[in-house]
């Protein structure tokens, strides 16, 4: 038979699953699965149809087969996004680790997902943020993460127990996570491009953990301003999270400052 045809009608009713209402949904459901094996078993040498089985594993909660899919996946093609991705929502970062350095190893234009996941085993693990630094950057070249819509499966890069959630861009969250290993570095000059890059990639909407951090960057560079701008954004969106106290620091410590120049200023008249 011809594969292509067989692997593109299997894409195309995964795909479906997600998309459609829950009666159309049960009959893409099964019809996904019994077209992604036969696309398996027509050539397996051929890894998108382990990954997507993967994600079809995954979609269902079935955690062990939904690994060994993309574990088959990795084994033939060790920089696949889909099944590069669908492993790190299994596995912890010191796990992921030789997936990840197998992908690096290749000279693929979309093995991201592999350099980011080193980054952050790096930066949040390891504690080694200059490592961490060529990580994100190398990350940050990649077809994969920069999210331009080049991957017909780019769709399947999310996570299918959770498709109802709004997808964050993955170049806004690396260029944060490659920001905060600056700011930790004291490199505050490149802390604030890579926050301004990481803004403009996430159309202004950056988490608020990322927000939080940039707002300290800049109460450290003494834009107080900036800083009390930020936190008052996240303080008013609504919205409640552990780091609020300390955005409420944060804030507080601009305001103060603040005020303090404009006492030595005499703005208040003393």
């Amino acid at each position: 038979g011809n594969f292509d045809a067989a692997f593109a009608l299997a894409s195309f009713h995964l795909r479906m699953m997600f998309d459609s209402d829950a009666d159309s949904c049960e009959n893409n459901d099964a019809l996904a699965r019994t077209l992604l094996l036969k696309a398996a078993k027509m050539d397996t040498t051929r890894s998108g149809p382990f990954a997507l089985l993967g994600v079809w594993y995954e979609s269902q909660n079935d955690e062990a087969r939904a690994k060994g899919c993309y574990q088959k996946a990795l084994a033939i093609d060790p920089s696949h996004p889909v099944a590069g991705r669908g492993l790190k929502r299994i596995l912890s970062l010191d796990e992921l680790q030789p997936f990840c350095e197998r992908a690096t190893k290749q000279n693929s234009p979309v093995n991201g997902w592999a350099w980011r996941c080193l980054g952050q085993k790096r930066s949040w693990v390891d504690g080694e943020d200059s490592s961490a630094v060529i990580c994100f950057q190398q990350a940050l070249r990649c077809r994969d993460i920069q999210g331009q819509g080049s991957d017909s499966h780019e769709m399947f890069y999310l996570d299918p127990k959770n498709t109802s959630i709004v997808p964050v861009r993955e170049s806004g969250e690396t260029w944060g996570e490659l920001a905060n290993c600056y700011r930790r570095l004291g490199k505050y000059s490149a802390a604030t491009r890579a926050y301004e890059e990481a803004s403009i990639a996430s159309d202004g909407c950056l988490s608020p953990s990322t927000c939080c951090a940039w707002a300290q960057v800049q109460l450290d560079l003494g834009l107080y301003d900036e800083a009390a701008e930020k936190c008052d954004v996240i303080l008013s969106s609504g919205t409640t999270s552990p780091i609020h106290q300390m955005v409420a620091y944060i804030e507080s410590e601009a305001l103060l400052a603040m005020a303090k120049q404009d006492v030595q200023e005499g703005k208040f008249g003393l």
